[in-house]
């Protein structure tokens, strides 16, 4: 019963944080969002006790993909993908 409150608690964070980020003007709060995106799946994947999927979730994605999203989005100018 608490693996099933889990579960649909953590995919209704990805749900509303994968919103959040589709509608986001700044970039690094919709990577911000995204991280959270990963992590929520993380916890699906926890609560479906599937523990080296989330270890792999939370250390590859969450961990060196969102480490070089963010470095490419410091390093785009930003000032030409506004207008």
């Amino acid at each position: 019963m608490m693996s099933a409150i889990f579960f649909y608690l953590a995919a209704f964070f990805a749900l509303l944080f994968s919103v959040f980020m589709l509608f986001q003007k700044e970039p690094v709060k919709a990577a911000l969002s995204l991280l959270a995106v990963f992590i929520s799946t993380a916890g699906i994947y926890l609560a479906l006790s599937s523990n080296i999927l989330a270890f792999f979730q939370i250390m590859l994605y969450a961990g060196a993909i969102m480490t070089l999203f963010i470095i490419a989005i410091n390093i785009a100018p930003l000032d030409k993908l506004s207008k």
